[in-house]
């Protein structure tokens, strides 16, 4: 049977099905008499109709569709193919036959072409599917214990899973749950909608299961987390696919089945990207992305290489991730032009080498020392980094007329009360001062706290949770807007493409979360409970953080853009920041310097917070 999945067997039983459905809308025509009418007219058209027919289905590229999953679009693809070729053919003879052509063959020809060639294409899926589970069968182990399981979700991506669980030994399907009422009661594959999510206990005590699968990848944070509510008192385990964006096309989604983790339950509506913009942008330049190996750095790189740029330039300091970016890149993509740089961007001449010997035209940002607490230790190492390194590549992108340059910036940067924010911030107003000097246009991307960054929350609350616990929160009631870095990424290249020169976008974050919800949700995605299993610590906050996080400063006025998810702050006015930068950092770099009274000159609303007394090891239970 292997051989009905070659393309070109396809394509011959295409050609054959056209000189079989010409024939039979004849033999239709004579009212299904086997000496047909009009055999002058049969003979004449049907070596033109079977060439036209193949060559049309061989231009759009029919015979590549799989027979494995006919879907909507593979159906729309077929049926325009038939159309294209009748009527092209239905043309031809018409006008070169000298006594015209019966209209009615060409009404009849594509109707029973369609049903050929569809039914080829159903036959062969259910054809591959019994040869399956034939093969199950057989290689079923006497005595196996099958599995049995839910599928939460009877959509495009639930009936793909059923397909692709059938071929597996050990796992029996037992029905979907689904809560559209027009499915209730209904088969789909050949299983029953057993009910919706809300009845699944009543479910659960006629039909047993061992598990229960949630297949709604595009399913928001807080519908999973409605379902969670609805499916954790059954005790089985949960699984679910990923979300569009961790989706890997053509890949079985059997394959990719896991837990739920913390990512999904602060899951957002997929982002839409005007990707023929930011193409417009990226393809066929040189790209720089400094910072290339921390989190939002090498995803930017992975979004990046997407869009064919000329040459992806890697910068950062730190040799072992730049070493592991470089080499996955090279992997996903062995024909990208990619070179890894290491360099300390403080090192101006090094970085003048860079951009004299590849002339980068679009610049990205990421590089920065980003944790609060670190940087409040080492001020001065935090304004040289962050401030004189951003200032470097900055200067050197105007010097070298780069199409643009885009700074990633933080919402610490707004009213900041630590010296990274404020460090954010004074680069923020360094850029914008910058813009307008020549061609390169300066734009700065500015959002909130990414999921799974290094370092960052959803890693500590892990190390944690492996130690039995405790998990650590500084206040009970501290809050912070999150978003996936590659939502947070995307939306950067979108903002970098729509920038004219001198803006702040902001992407839209959502609501902020309180930490204290996510570490019980933490707790209890891993089967936990809180004060029981794994209790909660509160800490006090630590030199710098603040209770809430801002995006916009109070002399901001929030503005919309044309993607729903990008806003813009519009500043009151620009102001020119040089030489108090400069003097800032030669406070950084002197013995004595007054980094405080210059950074309060620059970043007049920045207001150094004073630390929280720590409660170590304060015990917070569940609720009752």
């Amino acid at each position: 049977m292997n051989f009905l999945f070659n393309r070109y067997v396809i394509l011959l039983l295409d050609a054959f099905f056209s000189l079989a459905a010409f024939w039979l809308s004849f033999f239709v025509r004579s009212e299904f008499q086997t000496d047909i009418l009009y055999k002058e007219h049969f003979y004449h058209g049907i070596i033109p109709v079977v060439v036209i027919q193949t060559a049309v289905f061989l231009l759009l590229g029919t015979h590549k569709l799989s027979l494995l999953r006919i879907t909507f679009e593979d159906s729309v693809r077929l049926l325009t193919s038939i159309a294209v070729g009748a009527g092209a053919a239905g043309g031809f003879l018409y006008f070169s036959h000298p006594s015209g052509y019966p209209r009615s063959i060409f009404v009849l020809y594509p109707m029973i072409l369609a049903g050929l060639v569809i039914s080829l294409r159903f036959f062969g899926r259910f054809a591959h599917e019994e040869r399956h589970r034939t093969k199950k069968k057989a290689a079923k182990p006497t005595g196996s214990v099958m599995k049995s399981i839910i599928i939460a979700g009877a959509g495009t991506s639930g009936v793909q899973l059923v397909r692709a669980l059938r071929h597996q030994n050990r796992i029996r399907i037992v029905g979907f749950l689904d809560d559209d009422p027009l499915l209730q009661g209904k088969e789909l594959c050949n299983l029953p909608i057993l009910g919706r999510t809300e009845d699944v206990i009543q479910i659960a005590a006629k039909v047993p299961f061992q598990e229960i699968i949630i297949a709604m990848p595009s399913a928001s944070g807080d519908r999973l987390k409605r379902l969670l509510g609805l499916l954790r008192p059954l005790g089985v385990p949960i699984k679910t696919m990923p979300n569009l964006t961790d989706f890997v096309e053509g890949k079985n989604p059997a394959t990719q089945l896991r837990s739920i983790n913390l990512e999904d339950l602060l899951r957002r509506d997929p982002v839409i990207l005007d990707l023929s913009q930011i193409e417009r942008h990226l393809r066929g330049n040189c790209v720089l992305v400094t910072g290339a190996a921390g989190s939002i750095g090498s995803e930017l790189c992975r979004q990046i290489v997407q869009f064919m740029p000329d040459h992806l330039l890697l910068v950062d300091v730190a040799e072992s991730p730049l070493y592991e970016i470089e080499c996955e890149l090279k992997e996903r993509f062995p024909e990208l032009n990619c070179t890894a740089v290491l360099l300390d961007l403080r090192d101006r001449s090094l970085l003048n080498d860079l951009f004299a010997s590849h002339e980068p035209q679009i610049v990205f940002h990421a590089a920065a020392y980003k944790h609060v607490p670190m940087v409040e230790l080492n001020p001065k190492s935090g304004i040289i980094n962050n401030i004189e390194g951003g200032k470097n590549v900055a200067d050197l992108a105007l010097e070298f007329q780069c199409e643009r340059f885009i700074l990633i910036s933080t919402d610490k940067a707004v009213n900041p009360t630590n010296l990274m924010g404020a460090t954010k911030r004074v680069l923020e107003k360094y850029i914008l001062g910058l813009n307008g000097r020549g061609n390169c246009r300066f734009i700065t991307v500015r959002f909130g706290n990414v999921l799974g960054s290094k370092g960052s929350l959803i890693p500590i609350f892990e190390r944690q949770l492996k130690q039995g616990g405790p998990l650590t929160v500084t206040h009970p009631e501290i809050t912070r807007f999150f978003m996936t870095i590659p939502e947070a990424t995307q939306l950067v290249l979108q903002a970098a493409s729509m920038g004219r020169g001198g803006e702040i976008f902001v992407l839209d974050m959502g609501e902020p979360v309180r930490i204290m919800e996510i570490a019980r949700d933490f707790i209890e995605l891993h089967g936990f409970e809180v004060g029981i299993d794994v209790d909660i610590a509160i800490t006090g906050l630590r030199p710098g953080e603040k209770l809430f996080e801002e995006l916009f400063a109070i002399n901001e006025a929030q503005e919309k853009t044309s993607h729903k998810k990008i806003l813009m702050a519009k500043q009151s006015a620009q102001v020119v920041v040089d030489a108090e930068v400069d003097r800032l950092i030669e406070s950084a770099t002197s013995q004595n310097g007054d980094i405080a009274s210059v950074l309060k000159a620059i970043v007049p609303e920045y207001q150094p917070t004073a630390m929280d007394p720590p409660e170590p090891h304060l015990r917070i239970h569940r609720p009752s």
